[in-house]
């Protein structure tokens, strides 16, 4: 059972790393980056800041996770 948790760990992070570097080359076909649940890149760069949050919140939930809100 262990060794298929950490075959599972391991395929979890290569298909992240894969759609890190797709996603990071803005030529990638947007058909692709929808086909993987990516959002296409946009052609014009924002130059807006992002609002301060009224309201944040990190708490602990295990060792490895923090909920944010």
């Amino acid at each position: 059972m262990k060794i298929k948790e950490e075959s599972r760990k391991k395929a979890v992070k290569h298909i992240r790393q894969t759609a890190e570097v797709i996603h990071s080359n803005p030529e990638s076909p947007k058909g692709i980056l929808k086909g993987i649940g990516l959002y296409p890149h946009k052609k014009m760069r924002s130059f807006d800041s992002p609002l301060t949050p009224t309201y944040f919140f990190a708490k602990p939930h295990n060792k490895n996770l923090i909920l944010v809100s």
